[in-house]
């Protein structure tokens, strides 16, 4: 038996059980812990799969302890399942899936994200509600004992991190900076990803050929860095591109900075995606435009870079990203923020055939669906469960 830990927040933890359950049905049961800033939890596992939903205690740490599982597989930390992990006996072995963000005290020990006009954007805040949150957060501290600070948080990742026997991040860069931060770290890398690309569907969308649009970020996190592109776009000349920014999920009042500096800069021309689209919806936004920007430092929005890949579009990332580093690594054709994003490149560039046929030979042979059932494979053999 495997056991999944996993918070109530992510919805595609499902994805990821259903192909370990098709591979090997009956192996896997899920425990969801509920923390405090989980408010109206709810999940979309398959209720056969999972054996526990609710807070962190003592007797969910000893059934664990006391089952007969051959192995744990952690879908990121918070600071709850980081406490639940440090009390799991030695002898089980552990899988970490890192999300991103749960590592980035670890990799970055002098965390910057944010770029010159996004810190003046941030810096704009409503001082008054700051300022409760301020009065309250020691009570919710209390509450929630949260009482260690960063760097006593980030002791017990780093003794985590010593203890599990595998670790899954997103991109392979972030984990060669996990070695950089903790020499003789001494777990293995493996691939483990979640909801599944249906490759086929997504070349073969239907294609809006006007490519007049150029999307920029994918949500409304903070450290997407909006503004800085923003501002960059609007010094272009005779820039006339309509600019699709998605805001469905993240941060909503840094969502309405954005929105209120994007209709300042762009009146019409500008336009924003506030809702979840269905996925055939989104699908085909996206092929109205012919570039996608995503200013961030850190890695994110590894899934909507495949899809541009996938439909021949241009992607610009920062070079910091570590998706960046690792796709340019494996050949895949992707360009610069800091030396390629420019009016001429942004409209005058177009990828050449053989190039989008390479970067979509290269995306297939990384995600395809039979890779994902391989990942999971090995996983079960390094588990010793025979499939």
């Amino acid at each position: 038996m495997i056991i999944h830990i996993c918070p109530p927040d992510i919805l595609f933890v499902r994805y990821c059980l259903e192909r370990f359950e098709n591979i090997k049905p009956g192996m896997n049961r899920c425990f969801i812990i509920v923390s405090g800033q989980h408010l109206n939890a709810k999940h979309n596992i398959d209720n056969k799969l999972v054996d526990y939903f609710g807070p962190l205690n003592t007797d969910i740490i000893k059934k664990i302890n006391e089952s007969d599982c051959s192995g744990i597989i952690i879908h990121t930390l918070n600071d709850d399942i980081l406490e639940l992990a440090l009390n799991l006996k030695e002898s089980i072995p552990i899988i970490w899936r890192s999300w991103g963000s749960d590592l980035h005290d670890v990799i970055y020990p002098d965390f910057q994200p944010f770029l010159p006009q996004t810190k003046k954007l941030l810096s704009n805040r409503n001082i008054i509600f700051e300022s409760a949150i301020r009065r309250l957060r020691p009570y919710r501290d209390f509450l929630l004992n949260k009482n260690a600070g960063p760097a006593a948080r980030l002791k017990k990742k780093i003794k985590f991190l010593n203890r599990v026997s595998f670790i899954a991040t997103v991109t392979n860069t972030e984990y060669n900076l996990i070695l950089g931060q903790i020499p003789g770290l001494k777990a293995e890398f493996i691939h483990l990803n979640y909801r599944p690309f249906d490759l086929t569907k997504i070349t073969e969308t239907v294609m809006i050929y006007s490519h007049d649009a150029v999307m920029v970020g994918h949500s409304s996190f903070t450290y997407h860095n909006h503004a800085d592109v923003f501002f960059q776009l609007s010094e272009f000349t005779d820039f006339t591109s309509r600019i699709l920014v998605p805001l469905s999920y993240g941060n909503p009042i840094y969502r309405d900075k954005v929105i209120a500096l994007g209709n300042n800069l762009f009146n019409s021309q500008i336009q924003y995606l506030n809702d979840f689209l269905p996925f055939d919806e989104y699908l085909r936004e996206i092929s109205r435009c012919h570039s996608f920007i995503l200013n961030s430092k850190v890695q994110s929005g590894g899934a909507n870079i495949i899809y541009f890949l996938l439909k021949g579009l241009k992607v610009y990332l920062r070079e910091e990203n570590p998706v960046y580093k690792d796709y340019i690594e494996e050949g895949i054709k992707l360009f610069s923020i800091q030396k390629e994003l420019s009016r001429e490149h942004l409209i005058g560039y177009h990828l050449s055939e053989s190039e989008i046929k390479n970067n979509i030979q290269i995306v297939k042979r990384l995600f395809s669906p039979e890779k994902e059932i391989e990942n999971v494979k090995y996983i079960y053999k390094k588990l010793k469960i025979a499939v």
